[in-house]
Formats: C-alpha cells, structure tokens, sequence
C-alpha cells in the first residue's frame, strides 16, 4: 500500500513539474508575437492575367533578382487564391 502511495504522489509531482516546465517554455514564444501589428502605408495587390499562383515558385530560377524574386523573398504571398473580381475573355 505504501509503495502505491508513493508512486502515486511521485507520478503527480512528475506530472506538475512537466506541466510548469512547458508553461515557462511557451511564454518567450508569445513576446516574439506582438498582439497588434503596425498597418502598412501602402498596400499593393499585383495581379498577372494567365498567371496561377503556383507559376511563382515553379518559375523562380528564371526570374531576376530585382523583380519576381524581389517580391517573394521581401513581400507578402498569399497562395492558392482566386478572386473573380473581373469577367475575363481569352481568344
């Protein structure tokens, strides 16, 4: 009975030290992340007609280093999106 006992109380204090140990890990995380991000100045929206967004990064060797590869490594990518915000026609 006593060895139960025992096991019980060091199976909780492990379990106490391991709960207060990921508790102090996740807090340096949450200051990396401010909780209000500044607003942009300037918000440019780019669009290529004929152009997935997948041709981004299958096409990235061909690109210049001050044009597409500029805007992929510096700015904001949004993948994967459509926006029907024009009827377009293709001949």
């Amino acid at each position: 009975m006593k060895k139960i006992s025992c096991l019980i109380v060091s199976l909780s204090i492990l379990s106490l030290t391991t709960v207060s140990a990921q508790t102090k890990k996740a807090a340096p995380t949450a200051k990396a992340f401010p909780a209000e991000v500044a607003r942009p100045k300037l918000v440019v929206g780019l669009v290529v007609d004929q152009m997935r967004w997948d041709y981004l990064y299958r096409y990235y060797n061909r690109y210049s280093n001050g044009g597409f590869k500029r805007l992929i490594n510096e700015g904001f990518s949004v993948e994967n999106t459509f926006i029907p915000y024009t009827p377009t026609y293709t001949a």
